[in-house]
């Protein structure tokens, strides 16, 4: 096997691999659109997590929501990928700081 060859195998490994990681399985079986706001919403507590672990106290709890989430994105026991995952959670969290935005400025026009 010369280094080309060698060379040639790491980097398509690395790319099923990665492949693998954003898109998710093959054969993993479609998402609903009730899979997309089960996704958000653990994008939601992904977002959460993040924050916490940059705090001292919530460093603990945000690695273990951390952990269950990437844990719960499975769906019928296939992977289904970190793409959907990202697509939802920056959805969910743009609707989420919108509805916070609606209510904030409904409430400081009642002031």
């Amino acid at each position: 096997m010369s280094l080309e060859d060698l060379i040639v195998s790491v980097l398509d490994m690395a790319y099923e691999m990665g492949k693998q990681f954003f898109v998710g399985d093959d054969d993993k079986p479609p998402l609903t659109f009730k899979d997309y706001v089960s996704l958000g919403f653990q994008g939601i507590l992904l977002t959460i997590a993040i924050i916490m672990c940059f705090s001292g106290v919530g460093t603990i709890p945000g690695i273990m929501i951390f952990r269950a989430v990437i844990y719960a994105i499975e769906k019928d026991g296939k992977f289904i990928g970190i793409g959907p995952l990202i697509k939802a959670t920056i959805i969910a969290d743009l609707l989420f700081i919108g509805i916070l935005y609606l209510i904030l400025l409904l409430l400081i026009e009642h002031l």
